[in-house]
C-alpha cells in the first residue's frame, strides 16, 4: 500500500487535503476509521484484512466518527457525563 502514500484526497475529519500515508497512521500508527470510505477507489479493506488481527479491526470499527464539528459534539457530551463535571474547581 506504500506505493498509493502520495495520494491525497480531501478528509472529512480535519477538512483539509491529506495524504494516503497520513491515513494509514492517523490514530497513533493505526488506520483511520475512515479510510475505506475516503479511498474507495484502492484495495483498502483487503490490506486492512492482511495487515491487522480482527481484534484491532474490530476497535478500529468502534472509534468514534464523524467530521470535525460532530467530534467536538461527541468529547463535550462525553465530558458532561464525566462525575465531577462542571464542578467549580479546587473545593476550598
Amino acid at each position: 500500500m506504500k506505493r498509493f502514500d502520495s495520494l491525497m484526497t480531501r478528509c472529512p475529519k480535519l477538512g483539509n487535503e491529506v495524504t494516503f500515508s497520513y491515513c494509514r497512521v492517523e490514530q497513533r500508527n493505526f488506520p483511520c476509521t475512515r479510510i475505506i470510505s475516503c479511498w474507495p477507489s484502492l484495495p483498502v479493506a483487503a490490506w486492512l484484512r492482511e495487515t491487522y488481527p480482527p481484534e484491532v479491526l474490530k476497535s478500529l470499527g468502534e472509534q468514534p466518527s464523524g467530521d470535525r464539528l460532530s467530534i467536538i459534539f461527541q468529547t463535550l457530551e462525553s465530558l458532561k457525563k464525566k462525575p465531577g463535571a462542571g464542578e467549580k474547581g479546587g473545593g476550598q
